[in-house]
């Protein structure tokens, strides 16, 4: 276990853009980082330790909802997981079929309502649709 209070501000925000940067990357592109349950845990305690020292800088008060950057609609990486889902038809499937878990876990710690969910998937259907249809048939230039 990691004891954050060792930890410095500034070597905690590194962390976390190094995880962020490393899972959600356009390049290089990684199934084993992107994927990995031990890299999106730790990735998960980071952003949660810095969301806690913010919150005691502010002194938040108790039980104030997640700010609007965890929030998955709000957020840019959009484009990359996109193609990354529609890569893997078989991850797609799985996340139809548990009802979005996987793809929640995968995304964490931002966090997808149902008609994030719904959406993502229907763009990742269309993104998928729109690359069948821009690829060229073999012997054709």
């Amino acid at each position: 276990m990691i004891n954050w209070e060792e930890w410095p501000d500034a070597e905690l925000a590194a962390l976390s853009k190094a995880l962020h940067e490393a899972r959600f990357a356009i390049e290089p592109n990684d199934p084993l980082v992107w994927g990995s349950p031990t890299v999106i845990e730790l990735h998960v305690a980071v952003l949660t330790e810095q969301q806690r020292r913010s919150a005691a800088r502010r002194r938040a008060v108790a039980g104030a909802d997640r700010p609007s950057w965890f929030l998955w609609r709000n957020r840019p990486e959009q484009a990359v997981v996109i193609r990354k889902l529609a890569a893997d038809p078989a991850l797609t499937q799985r996340c139809r079929e548990d009802g979005g878990e996987t793809v929640r876990n995968l995304l964490r710690p931002f966090v997808l309502e149902d008609a994030d969910l719904d959406a993502l998937l229907d763009r990742v259907d269309a993104f998928r649709e729109e690359q069948a249809t821009s690829v060229p048939e073999p012997g054709r230039s």
